[in-house]
């Protein structure tokens, strides 16, 4: 059941606007907090400069000797090149 005014609308309907229109510009205020330099700002580590993190003052620390990294073992150059070399040629040719 529902109530009207003098104008002849619902009683109501005026305040649901100001609550929508409300709320539109409390979520336009959050949305422009939102847009902050926090993560642009914050301390970070950049690779191959100083630090103090380390005791050596490096900001990474150095690779590990003869190791390879996942998907760059370039084992057959055969696969890769399409070139035989050596003496791997020859039996190669051959079949």
């Amino acid at each position: 059941m529902t109530r009207k005014n003098l104008k002849g609308r619902e009683q109501g309907t005026g305040n649901r606007e100001q609550r929508i229109a409300a709320v539109a510009a409390l979520a336009m205020l959050f949305l422009v907090t939102g847009c902050r330099q926090d993560m642009q700002n914050q301390p970070k580590l950049i690779p191959q400069r100083g630090s103090e993190m380390f005791a050596d003052h490096r900001g990474a620390r150095p690779q590990v000797l003869n190791t390879v990294a996942r998907g760059q073992l370039r084992e057959d150059s055969y696969f890769y090149t399409g070139v035989v070399q050596g003496p791997t040629a020859i039996a190669r040719s051959r079949t």
